[in-house]
This record gives structure tokens, sequence and C-alpha cells, in this order.
């Protein structure tokens, strides 16, 4: 799990959101990369970011004497920033929960949005709703987004979401549908039990596809079980458990299992997209709560 104080590569030194004289209001993160032990600043508001080797904000100093590199956010991604894009990510999130304590509200342009922002849709059905969007309106209540398309209309999630539903190939887990994306833990009764993955893909009972994989008389759930990172004696149990089922001791790493693509049936899998964190993590450090949570669902 990435440390919620730390992005990957960086070491924060300090948050802030600064209101300006004309009533703007910017977030500025300070912050040491791990790496080359240099201090930088990354600052901007829900438009535009720039990471500087200086506080010119604040210090009231030439801005372009100081610029490292300038992002317009609605023409980047996380893809396309380099190496600051665990710091720009962190920039976003505190943008978003700051603004939002500020405002009721907030505007971001979807590459951007925090996947825990849009787990309960799953990542499939979000990448359909997001076909056209130029930006997102979040308020404070989670359930609600609203769509602004390119062509200036804005749209209301639940109607995205009606709109798109019919092209996702879904399938019925033990509590509710599940589509490629979405989040599961296996139940108990199959080798991988209790094991937390991501479904990457579903071929309906029926197709060409499903029968030229299976004879199984039920959908075909495609589940990578590798998508979760474990704490090291959660993964050295997986290990020894699939080493003995197979009899072998092949498998000396976690990341070398073949559980990275497994057929599974609706019926051993339980939808868990949309998990606050605290339950993920209790779900992801121990098998018994793990076993728990399945058997009080099941």
């Amino acid at each position: 799990m990435t440390d919620k104080n730390n992005p990957q590569g960086f070491e924060i030194l300090e948050r802030v959101c600064a209101t300006v004289t004309q009533g703007e209001r910017y977030v500025i993160i300070q912050a040491k990369c791990n790496d080359t032990n240099e201090t930088v600043w990354v600052t901007g508001d829900d438009q535009v970011c720039a990471v500087t080797g200086e506080d010119f904000l604040r210090g009231k100093l030439d801005y372009n004497s100081v610029l490292i590199q300038e992002f317009p956010l609605k023409e980047h991604n996380p893809e396309n920033v380099g190496r600051w894009k665990p710091l720009i990510e962190d920039f976003v999130e505190t943008m978003l929960t700051s603004y939002m304590e500020h405002d009721g509200l907030v505007h971001v342009y979807p590459q951007w949005l925090p996947e825990h922002a849009y787990a309960h849709y799953g990542k499939e059905m979000f990448t359909k709703m997001c076909e056209g969007c130029d930006h997102i309106i979040l308020h404070v209540n989670p359930q609600m987004m609203d769509f602004v398309l390119k062509t200036g209309k804005k749209k209301q999630a639940e109607t995205m979401l009606g709109e798109n539903a019919a092209n996702i190939t879904t399938a019925k887990a033990i509590n509710g549908e599940i589509r490629r994306g979405d989040y599961v833990i296996a139940t108990g009764n199959n080798d991988y039990a209790y094991l937390l993955g991501e479904v990457i893909e579903i071929l309906k009972h029926g197709t060409p596809e499903h029968a030229t994989e299976t004879d199984n008389d039920t959908d075909s759930v495609h589940v990578n079980f590798l998508a979760f990172s474990y704490p090291p004696h959660r993964e050295i149990a997986i290990i020894k458990y699939f080493n003995a089922l197979c009899n072998s001791d092949d498998v000396v790493n976690y990341d070398e299992l073949p559980i990275d693509d497994v057929i599974m049936a609706p019926d051993m899998l339980i939808r868990i997209t949309g998990l606050d964190a605290n339950t993920m993590d209790s779900l992801l450090c121990d098998y018994d709560e793990a076993k728990s949570f399945c058997d009080n669902i099941t």
C-alpha cells in the first residue's frame, strides 16, 4: 500500500492551502526528492500546477527564475509527467480535499481523479462515463458527480451510469453485479479462498469466446489475484499454500505465482469495489478478517 503521507520517491515537508490577496486559492506542497535530496515545491490550483526550486508564491520570487516544469492539468495525465507523477498526484489529492472543505465542491479533470473517488463505479464503467467529458465537478456528497461534457452540457453521474450500463459486460457475483475493473474477494469454496483481485475480463456463457475457453456452465470471470500488495507475512503464507497445492517448492517470490489471470465462476466472488481503505487493509493483512468478511456475506 502507498504511504498516505509520503508519495513514492518523495518526503513531504509541508502541505498548505493559501489564499492570496485577490481571493484566489492555491495549494503549496514542499517535498524532498529521495534520490537527489533536492527540495522542490509544487504550487497550483485546479487548472495548473508547477514544480519549482523555491517557494515563489510566498517568497514573492520571479516565477520563471525558479520554474522547473509547468503542468496544465487538462493537457497532462499521470503517465506523461515523468518522475513528478507521485508528487502531482499528491498535489491533486490535497487540492481536492482543501477546495472541498472551503467551497463544498471542486473541479477536476477525469484523468486526475483519484481511484478511490470513483471506485464504487468500477474502472471500466467510469472510463465509459468519462467519454466525451471535459471535467468533473465533485460535491461534498461523494455519491454526487456532475460530468461536464466537451459540448458544455452537464449530466449527473446517475444519468451517465444509466446511459452506459447497456454497453458493459457484467456477471452476477454473490452480492451483486461485477464488471471489468471491479475489485473482488474469492469465497472459501475454491483454491483461491479469501484472496483479493481485480476483474480483468468477463466472457458470457453461450458466447463463442466462452466456448473456446471452457465448458463451464457459468460466465467466466477472469481475475488478477496479483493486483494487490499484501504484507510480507501474508505473501509468505500464500506462497506456501500454493506450493503445497501444486506439490512444489518452485515459487519463491509472490509475484511469480501463476494467479494473474484465473478463471472464476461468478458465485465464487464477492464484489468489494468501493470499500473504505481501513476495511481493504484489514482484508489484505489478516486472513481471519478476510474469512470472517466472506462468511458474513455468504
